[in-house]
């Protein structure tokens, strides 16, 4: 059908990206959020823990999101069934993904448990290292080891994110967010409290660095299982059937797949420079300047996270066109996130520079 003129209004278009792109920029920037705190508290510890933690996260992460890649596209197979006005046929990709999500973590994440360590003894072969590679391998194995749930969860995530319900993702980010700083902050300084600035938990033991590792893990918990609650729930298994889709399906697997494994590819890459470029070269000039550098980037990893939840929120807008067959909208809906994304980005680059 031809486009109504409220349709082909740029205005109309920036308000119906906006009402998607806002809560799922929310959403996508939560694990960044998570690892921002943990590093704003772990900083009050110390520098090798600030370069441990940032080493660690980050090569623990490209593993992570080499996965989370091709569990992303769930949104856009939910998303073209709601625009066919078929929403029901949709509730098998989260469980697809799901289970396709708990094969790879068991087939690559459990191995890079025990390869991790080396790769932190390869990169900093130095006895005086000893201390960073320990702090390192703990870390990244709390990382690896509660990505389960992150994993297995976000294809639940992206479900709703498809059908046009960011909305209930934000509450549980929102959510996830602060059980996660509570826990750091019980965990991290236990009974002896940030500094005499804030009392500490009596009869607490402050676990440093590993307790901001547990809290990551917990908070990760905390994102998935909300959504899934409601997924599962009497309400939506009434209007949707979202609990009779649960057995895996090889032929649903297959194709979240091959449509995932590109995007999968792109972040697992982008990742492992960043691991390699921080941990390596700035590595090289020593503790003080890794720290440093991971103060830097944690601020950068915030500012272009939101960009990232507009891909996310374009990709839900563009497959319900392409399911309601109306193609022209999905491209003009997609050169108005462009459009926000090079705004909204050069606008950091300018704040950064200034």
């Amino acid at each position: 059908p031809p486009l109504s003129t409220q349709e082909s209004s740029l205005r109309f278009a920036i308000k119906e990206v906006w009402s998607l792109a806002w809560p799922t920029i929310l959403t996508m920037t939560s694990f960044t959020v998570m690892q921002f705190t943990d590093r704003l508290m772990v900083g009050q510890i110390g520098k090798v823990e600030i370069a441990a933690q940032g080493n660690a996260g980050t090569w623990a992460f490209a593993a992570i999101a080499t996965i989370m890649g091709v569990v992303t596209v769930v949104n856009t197979f939910v998303s073209q069934h709601l625009g066919a006005k078929e929403p029901e046929k949709g509730s098998k990709y989260p469980w697809n993904a799901g289970w396709m999500a708990l094969f790879c973590w068991v087939a690559v994440i459990v191995p890079c448990i025990f390869i991790i360590p080396h790769v932190f003894h390869y990169i900093n072969p130095d006895p005086s290292d000893a201390k960073l590679v320990e702090i390192e391998t703990m870390y990244a194995t709390y990382m690896l080891g509660g990505s389960v749930f992150l994993l297995v969860g976000r294809g639940f995530i992206q479900y709703f994110l498809g059908m046009h319900m960011p909305k209930v993702i934000t509450v549980s980010t929102i959510i996830a967010n602060i059980v996660n700083v509570v826990a750091n902050y019980v965990l991290i300084f236990g009974e002896n409290g940030v500094g005499g600035l804030l009392p500490g938990i009596p009869g607490t033991p402050a676990l440093g660095i590993k307790g901001a590792a547990i809290a990551t893990v917990i908070g990760m918990f905390m994102e998935t299982v909300i959504p899934f609650l409601i997924f599962i729930g009497p309400k939506f298994n009434t209007k949707y059937g979202t609990r009779k889709n649960w057995k895996p399906c090889a032929k649903t697997i297959k194709s979240l797949f091959k449509i995932g494994w590109p995007g999968s590819i792109q972040w697992g890459n982008e990742i492992i420079c960043w691991a390699l470029f921080m941990t390596v070269f700035v590595g090289s000039f020593g503790t003080n300047d890794m720290a440093a550098g991971w103060i830097a980037l944690a601020f950068l990893q915030l500012s272009f996270m939101p960009a990232v939840g507009i891909n996310v929120a374009v990709n839900s807008i563009v497959g319900k066109y392409i399911g309601a067959k109306t193609p022209d909208i999905a491209v003009a809906r997609a050169r108005v996130g462009v459009t926000i994304a090079m705004v909204y980005m050069t606008v950091c680059a300018a704040i950064f520079v200034i």
